[in-house]
């Protein structure tokens, strides 16, 4: 296995997909993914708490996000009314990098479920 992937790039294939499928819902997901909510955008009852990192993890978060901005996977955005705010951490990979995780556990399981 090549050691050159590189995630988020699905969009920059959207012409070869065009080439083997007609489906608009595969179409537009390969472009574009929109997550529709039944029940209308998540509001979000209290913010989560704040986690404190040491240097080396702020370090190993801020370079996890600059990678994803540089291949597009996110972007930067302001603070607005009705923002949903997640925690993240950061988990060891076998090969000694690290895996950036968004925690919506909250979302998930609602804003009052007590984690055991």
């Amino acid at each position: 296995m090549s050691n050159d992937f590189i995630a988020g790039r699905l969009k920059q294939f959207s012409h070869q997909w065009k080439l083997i499928t007609s489906d608009q819902f595969i179409l537009d997901s390969v472009s574009h993914y929109k997550i529709e909510f039944v029940a209308g955008f998540p509001q979000q009852e209290v913010v989560p708490r704040e986690i404190c990192f040491s240097i080396q993890e702020q370090h190993i978060i801020q370079n996890e996000i600059d990678k994803l901005l540089t291949k597009g996977v996110i972007k930067e955005t302001t603070h607005c009314t009705g923002e949903y705010i997640s925690s993240i951490f950061i988990r060891p990979k076998k090969d000694g990098t690290y895996r950036l995780i968004v925690s919506n556990f909250a979302y998930c399981y609602g804003e009052d479920f007590e984690r055991q």
